[in-house]
């Protein structure tokens, strides 16, 4: 169960930093749309699998912890 856990923080993570990028990245608007977007649905899918395996507090927590900017990526 750990390694699941740990793989589904990780991708939750990439799809958080994949949407921070796209917010910055030279785009159309309806293609970055749907880019973010994808990432999102994907996010919350990788959510509501983590919060059968730890619970809906944990599984947020996780989902808060990507969003708030790491050390030196401001």
């Amino acid at each position: 169960m750990n390694s699941e856990v740990a793989q589904l923080r990780q991708r939750i993570d990439q799809e958080c930093r994949a949407s921070w990028w796209a917010l910055s990245a030279f785009s159309s608007g309806t293609a970055r749309h749907q880019f973010i977007a994808a990432r999102l649905r994907n996010m919350g899918e990788y959510h509501t699998r983590l919060t059968a395996l730890v619970g809906e507090e944990a599984a947020t927590d996780v989902l808060c912890e990507a969003f708030e900017p790491k050390e030196g990526e401001q």
